[in-house]
């Protein structure tokens, strides 16, 4: 089985409610894994972060509400063992130039404090390889968490976009025109809301990434009546009679190259070749 530490940010200042959005983040992990992997999942909270485990070897990036995750392989809170499995996932690192050793010691009962691990197998990693320690911008660095039951070792920390998960908000409706209406698409999602598009459906790839569990996105071509929020690309224009709808304007202040710029951190293993489909001239007055 395949182990990943899951780090979220700001679902933790939920207080009272962020119970309801980790298990919505959670769910996101299970299902997302299940549809694009075939894979089942097991997913353990322990004191601010999940535990995925699956036999697949998956890419969570497109997961919103992810601050970061990092592969990592389980061992028993021993810290002989930790030295032993340190320096076998060590061996794995192509040209490790300097290194740190970074640990996170989520169980207070675990005797040895974690400046006193992070010098016992920085310690052993030197003397077997021989590789300077470096304690800022290292070029590896070695995490270990210690967990009430188990501790885990990883050298590699991918970032995520944050957010909040899927389905912890709102459904609102994007007209679907241009590259504009994809980043305000992805923009709210991150903030955990269920899009309706408005226009001619199209196949793009990086919707359907991102819209791979919890079935987030569909195609609209005419408006649902039970939802009153929209998202406008660029500037109030095809809705300004509709008084009673709150409009959005998740990347109005966001120039056309910025707004590539901006796709392209969101493309992922996902073609953006078919947003060319999206011919839509931008509406805004300025036309910056």
């Amino acid at each position: 089985m395949n182990n990943y530490i899951i780090r979220y940010g700001e679902i933790a200042l939920k207080g009272k409610n962020r119970r309801v959005f980790e298990n919505i983040l959670a769910n996101n992990i299970s299902l997302y894994t299940k549809l694009r992997y075939g894979a089942e999942s097991n997913i353990v909270n322990i004191r601010g972060r999940l535990i995925l485990e699956t036999e697949a070897d998956v890419d969570l990036r497109p997961i919103f509400g992810l601050v970061s995750y990092s592969k990592a392989i389980k061992v028993e809170k021993d810290i002989e063992l930790i030295k032993e499995k340190a320096i076998e996932e060590f061996t794995k690192i192509k040209s490790p130039e300097t290194f740190k050793v970074e640990s996170h010691r989520l169980d207070k009962s675990f005797p040895i404090k974690t400046p006193e691990i992070n010098r016992i197998v920085g310690e052993v990693i030197y003397e077997k390889f021989d590789i300077p320690v470096k304690m800022k911008n290292p070029n590896t660095l070695l995490g270990i968490e210690i967990h009430n039951t188990t501790a885990f070792i990883y050298v590699e920390t991918i970032k995520g976009f944050g957010g909040l998960p899927l389905g912890c908000s709102d459904k609102v409706i994007v007209p679907l025109t241009n590259n504009r209406s994809i980043l305000s698409a992805l923009n709210l999602m991150r903030r955990g809301c269920k899009i309706n598009f408005i226009g001619e459906k199209k196949e793009l790839p990086l919707i359907k990434l991102y819209g791979s569990y919890k079935n987030p996105v569909f195609i609209n071509n005419k408006e649902d009546s039970e939802i009153i929020t929209y998202a406008s690309p660029s500037h109030y224009k095809a809705l300004d009679k509709k008084e009673s709808f709150l409009m959005l304007y998740p990347i109005a202040l966001l120039s056309d190259k910025e707004v590539e710029e901006e796709l392209k951190k969101y493309e992922l293993s996902a073609s953006v070749s078919s947003l060319a489909t999206l011919q839509g001239k931008d509406d805004r007055p300025d036309g910056t």
